[in-house]
């Protein structure tokens, strides 16, 4: 029977020891290998609008006013906001407690909602910048009169009402009807893909991060469907966007990216897979 025993700590270093001629190598930072969707570039290209491009519901103004309310400013005057989407920072110097991110989250989960047809889900985080400050000018007084709610629940109210609309305008569109006759589809459908860093935006690097040749990007798609046997598609991909404007050129490496993931995990060439962006400040839909 072989017998061991403990070694001290002079003989545990003399046996692990490096070999003479040996260099400890000193360990370097790396470059970033993970990338969120937004950091990709903006390009500019052909892009297909589906009807006429119409001018935003002037009812979803009043989002941008609750908005505007939540700064917290010692002025009573309200500033103007504009909602530029996702990875646009609001040039203010104070950002508003309910910003447009939290918007833009309430009303992707109506939209998800409407499209498996359950009842919406909002975190309660998403509401916790509302506050009881009031809106002159709007008629608020009026919001919610028969319940006798306060100032922060009346926007709140509201803000779901506006949300609930929007929803009920893209049920009257063609890629909802596609989407509920499809035998597959996803919501918020998780992803992971790799891309090449030239489509990094330039001055993406502004905090001193460097990035790999090849990265990964990780990210949501907010709806992907399967098409019928008679489009020439495979899978419709469609993103949508609370922005103000309609610029969809700004998003092309976006849904490329997405395009390239659904291409790679569901296994058909990217010239099968179709993207729509969808505005639901326009109830419009753009193909890119």
């Amino acid at each position: 029977m072989h017998n061991s025993r403990s070694l001290s700590k002079s003989e545990f270093i003399k046996a692990h020891a490096l070999p003479q001629n040996t260099e400890i190598v000193r360990e370097e930072l790396s470059p970033k290998l993970y990338v969120s969707p937004s950091k990709l570039k903006m390009e500019t290209g052909t892009v297909k609008m589906a009807g006429e491009n119409l001018p935003a519901n002037p009812d979803y103004e009043l989002i941008n006013k609750i908005v505007a309310s939540t700064v917290p400013c010692g002025s009573e005057e309200i500033p103007v906001l504009e909602d530029e989407g996702e990875g646009n920072e609001i040039d203010t110097e104070i950002a508003p407690l309910f910003n447009f991110s939290h918007f833009g989250t309430i009303a992707h989960a109506y939209m998800e909602a409407k499209v498996l047809a359950q009842e919406p889900k909002t975190a309660g985080r998403e509401w916790i910048g509302m506050n009881e400050r009031f809106i002159p000018n709007v008629g608020m007084e009026r919001w919610g009169e028969d319940e006798k709610l306060s100032n922060r629940d009346k926007k709140i109210a509201k803000i779901k009402e506006l949300c609930a609309d929007m929803a009920a305008k893209f049920e009257a569109s063609s890629l909802y009807k596609e989407a509920s006759a499809s035998s597959w589809k996803k919501t918020e459908y998780s992803f992971r893909s790799v891309i090449e860093k030239t489509f990094i935006e330039a001055d993406s690097d502004k905090s001193g991060e460097t990035y790999a040749d090849e990265l990964i990007v990780n990210g949501q798609i907010d709806l992907v469907y399967k098409n019928e046997a008679h489009s020439p598609y495979k899978y419709t991909i469609v993103d949508y966007k609370t922005n103000q404007k309609i610029e969809p050129e700004i998003y092309r490496s976006q849904l490329s990216c997405y395009k390239k993931a659904i291409s790679q995990m569901l296994g058909c060439d990217e010239r099968e897979i179709r993207c729509v962006l969808y505005y639901l400040r326009f109830a419009t839909e753009v193909e890119l």
